[in-house]
C-alpha cells in the first residue's frame, strides 16, 4: 500500500529547527514523535484482547533522536521478556508437530492483528499531529532564546 502525503510547512519548520541548539532540537523532536504516535500506542492497547497474556503490559511507546538532532522516529513496541509471543498473536501461525515429540501438534493459531490496522488508520493523522506539534513547540523555543 503506498502512502502520499503532502505536508505544507515541513520545509519551513525544519530551517526554524535547526536555529535551535542540537540538544534542544532532539528534545522537541522526541517530543513531537511521542505526541504525534500517542493515538496509535493507545489503539493498539485497547485493541489487544486481555486474554492475550502480558501483552497489553508489554507495549511501550518509543522515540529515537539521530546522533545530529534532527531527526526522530517513533513506534510501537513490546517488551520482549515479557511477550515474546506478540509476533504470533499478530501474524497467526499455521499447524505443526514438534520433532521430537512426534505427533504432538502445537496447533494452529488465527492471526488477530492490532499493529497494523492501528497505523494504518491513523498514519495521515501521525503526519498532521507531528506538523501541528512542531509548529508550537518550535515558536515556543525561538522565544525562550529570543530568536524570535
Amino acid at each position: 500500500m503506498d502512502l502520499d502525503v503532502q505536508v505544507e510547512g515541513l520545509a519551513e519548520l525544519q530551517k526554524q529547527l535547526q536555529r535551535l541548539e542540537i540538544a534542544t532540537a532532539g528534545k522537541v523532536l522526541r517530543s513531537g514523535a511521542r505526541h504525534a504516535m500517542r493515538p496509535v500506542f493507545d489503539e493498539i492497547k485497547a485493541n489487544v484482547q486481555q486474554d492475550d497474556g502480558d501483552l497489553v503490559n508489554a507495549l511501550q511507546l518509543t522515540t529515537t533522536v539521530g546522533k545530529g538532532g534532527f531527526a526522530a522516529s517513533a513506534g510501537v513496541r513490546t517488551k520482549k521478556k515479557k511477550a515474546p509471543h506478540w509476533h504470533l498473536i499478530e501474524f497467526g501461525t499455521q499447524g505443526r508437530t514438534h520433532k521430537k515429540g512426534g505427533k504432538r501438534s502445537t496447533g494452529r493459531v488465527q492471526a488477530r492483528p492490532v499493529f497494523r490496522p492501528a497505523f494504518d488508520k491513523h498514519q495521515r493523522s501521525v503526519v498532521e499531529r507531528l506538523r501541528e506539534y512542531l509548529a508550537r513547540r518550535i515558536k515556543r523555543e525561538l522565544k525562550k532564546v529570543g530568536l524570535q
